[in-house]
């Protein structure tokens, strides 16, 4: 299977928080669970950015805790997304 980078099957939606929803849904799709911490390595991006797009697409319901925990950059235990 080719892989496609999330910007670029994301890539027509404007908005750059939008397409951050986007290409995290994306992300978790083709991924399965991943941390906040974890979605930006992936990413390219600021943890600090990432985690309100995931508190967004929870509360559109499009992404909810698998139940899973990883550890962020901080050692610190974190739930880990997955994409409805």
């Amino acid at each position: 299977m080719t892989q496609i980078h999330p910007r670029k099957a994301t890539g027509r939606i404007r908005g750059s928080t939008a397409r951050a929803r986007a290409e995290i849904h994306w992300l978790l799709l083709a991924s399965g669970p991943l941390t906040a911490d974890e979605i930006a390595a992936r990413l390219g991006r600021s943890a600090l950015y990432i985690r309100p797009r995931v508190s967004e697409l929870v509360n559109q319901l499009r992404v909810h805790d698998s139940g899973l925990r990883g550890r962020n950059a901080s050692g610190m235990t974190a739930a880990k997304w997955v994409a409805r």
